[in-house]
């Protein structure tokens, strides 16, 4: 019998430390100030007018800033037109000038990501030129994510944060 609870005892800790490995910590899910969940209103507050707007399907609203830095952010509409009643689902960025609240940014090593949040088996995909990507959860919000896009020599080059609101 004592075995036998050793045993689920062990178990138990092998999969809450793979468990662990995987995510990060939800002060982390956020960039340039932003993070999931907010309104257009704030966006504009700190990023000035997108240089671009649209609509897809009069669901989603996408940002678009291109000066000072490579940024877009997407708002679901939970089906109205209006930007007030929308939120944040979707925050990409290409420009080293936006970082994560741990300093997280394109042109950083994705050894800091992993000296601070373990490893994650990368993704491969063709229409990613076979460069991996690395898919963090959140370990305290649903549905959040932050996956960061490298180059072949191990550099963030894209981070994207998503989730569900």
């Amino acid at each position: 019998m004592k075995r036998i609870l050793m045993l689920c005892c062990a178990v138990l800790l092998l999969f809450q430390t793979v468990t662990f490995a995987y995510q990060m910590p939800i002060e982390e899910i956020g960039i340039g100030g932003l993070r999931l969940g907010c309104t257009p209103g704030y966006v504009k507050s700190l990023y000035g007018t997108p240089q671009k707007v649209e609509w897809d399907n009069g669901k989603v609203l996408h940002y678009t800033y291109t000066v000072p830095s490579a940024l877009s952010v997407a708002f679901y509409g939970r089906g109205s037109l209006v930007e007030e009643d929308c939120v944040c689902i979707h925050i990409q960025v290409e420009d080293d000038s936006i970082a994560t609240p741990s300093g997280f940014a394109v042109g950083t090593p994705y050894q800091d990501v992993l000296d601070m949040c373990g490893e994650v088996p990368p993704l491969i995909y063709q229409h990613n030129n076979g460069q991996p990507l690395y898919l963090y959860l959140c370990d305290q919000a649903q549905n959040a994510k932050i996956q960061f896009k490298t180059d072949d020599k191990g550099i963030i080059t894209q981070i994207i944060l998503y989730g569900s609101y």
